[in-house]
């Protein structure tokens, strides 16, 4: 048998590495969503049924930033806030300028124009879809409700390790698609792991 710490600690490993798998996704086609969410993380006093709601900057939650394609890529990012001085260069980074991005109406996001974006928000009060415009959060929506379903079947998800979390959604949700789910670039990236000498690998 595999003592629940063994497996616990092989399965975090996993997900750091499907996160490496993703680390050099550039948004750079013709549409990508982003939005944010709180999530529940660690041991608060609440029941593992408990409803996730999205917020911003609560005490309660952990923010969960989410960059979509529709049928395509995705990352997940844990971040301390939502404002601009934290999103705004998340962006940048990710996100290719002269690519569309559509999110709602926070007020974070309204520079993104004047940065070299072509910026389409959706008023979420009013509906989820702008027929103009073909803004919508949809895509992002699909990761959370992922991410909620996941949450549900541990006891608690640590802040500490929510990161290694949101690698895992969002490596589910970009080889979706693909006959292998991402098998083969999975195994490709441990080719570049560097190999430990056995004493080393004795004392972790």
């Amino acid at each position: 048998d595999t003592a629940p710490d063994t497996a616990a600690k092989f399965m975090m490993a996993v997900r750091r590495q499907m996160g490496e798998c993703l680390k050099d996704i550039k948004f750079d086609g013709d549409f990508v969503q982003i939005d944010e969410a709180g999530v529940l993380s660690g041991r608060k006093g609440y029941p593992r049924d408990h409803k996730y709601k999205p917020s911003r900057g609560s005490e309660r939650t952990s923010t969960v930033v989410a960059f979509a394609e529709k049928k395509g890529r995705a990352r997940l990012f844990k971040v301390p806030n939502c404002d601009a001085n934290t999103l705004l260069p998340l962006i940048k980074e990710h996100v290719s300028t002269g690519t569309t991005i559509y999110t709602d109406l926070w007020k974070a996001y309204k520079p993104l124009t004047a940065l070299g974006y072509t910026h389409y928000p959706v008023n979420h009060e009013v509906e989820y879809l702008d027929e103009d415009t073909g803004a919508t959060t949809n895509a992002c929506e699909n990761l959370f409700s992922s991410f909620e379903r996941t949450f549900k079947t541990y006891v608690s998800i640590s802040d500490e390790h929510l990161h290694e979390y949101c690698n895992e959604i969002a490596f589910r949700q970009t080889f979706r698609r693909k006959r292998d789910w991402g098998f083969e670039t999975f195994l490709g990236s441990l080719s570049s792991l560097e190999r430990k000498p056995m004493e080393q690998r004795k004392a972790a």
